[in-house]
């Protein structure tokens, strides 16, 4: 499945990638939870606006 992401400026990309790390932190730490499914489809959303993000910069 190609997951398609329109921005209209690089700040919003980086405000969305920090948002996703910031997510991801929490759910590290303990300050967030998440099912497994949840969690896997997260990670997987997260990795990929990462390849997004590194591909248009």
């Amino acid at each position: 499945m190609a997951v398609k992401f329109t921005f209209e400026s690089q700040t919003e990309i980086y405000y969305m990638l920090k948002a996703l790390n910031q997510t991801q932190w929490c759910v590290e730490n303990g300050l967030l939870e998440m099912d497994r499914k949840s969690l896997k489809g997260f990670q997987t959303l997260r990795k990929k606006f990462a390849d997004f993000a590194l591909a248009n910069p």
